[in-house]
């Protein structure tokens, strides 16, 4: 594909959805943009899950994991009506589940397709050698952009139901959790857009 074209494609796909659109997709927290590359997320559910989450992060972070936002020491959690965690925004980024949507509507070409997913795959095998499990591991926590040398990457979001394998201090697990079952869980969420078999 041109470069052209590649950018032609991913502006594209930017349009599908507004970045308060997306912000918009959680259930359990709010996302504010406070300055272009900051986003605080105020979790609804409380502070111990924001603290968690965090700490989580910061461990990730701090083994070397960065396909991910960078979480802010500086700004840390802060103690508002609701708990807030500030992060790095994964900027210009698109959920994977509109990069899906626009393959089945025969907009996003298979290799390009194909090419995103072999990333994505990369993605969480270093997120699983890590010993992390995201436990939450569907389409939309997954986001897709371009950098400056017009290269796809892929990064992970959405920590607040992730744990370290073995040892799961999740409040509230709704499932038993494991890498396996993460594998398990992110299989068949692939399957709904027909992306398994690619």
């Amino acid at each position: 594909m041109f470069n052209q074209e590649l950018v032609t494609l991913y502006n594209h796909l930017l349009s599908r959805q507004t970045i308060q659109e997306r912000f918009a997709t959680g259930g359990t927290a709010d996302l504010l943009l406070l300055t272009p590359g900051l986003v605080a997320k105020a979790d609804k559910k409380g502070y111990q899950f924001v603290e968690r989450e965090y700490h989580l992060m910061r461990e990730l972070w701090d083994s070397g994991f960065r396909k991910m936002p960078q979480p802010h020491e500086d700004w840390g959690l802060g103690f508002t009506p609701e708990a807030t965690l500030v992060m790095d925004e994964i900027q210009h980024s698109v959920q994977l589940e509109e990069v899906a949507n626009a393959y089945l509507e025969g907009i996003v070409p298979k290799f390009v397709m194909k090419h995103i997913l072999d990333l994505k795959e990369e993605v969480f095998a270093d997120f699983w050698s890590r010993g992390a499990v995201h436990a939450d591991p569907h389409l939309k926590n997954i986001l897709v952009n371009l950098d400056q040398q017009q290269n796809w990457q892929v990064w992970l979001i959405d920590f607040g139901m992730s744990f370290w394998e073995g040892n799961d201090d999740r409040v509230f697990p709704t499932t038993t959790g494991s890498i396996a079952k993460d594998r398990e869980k992110h299989s068949f969420y692939l399957s709904q857009f027909g992306l398994d078999e690619l």
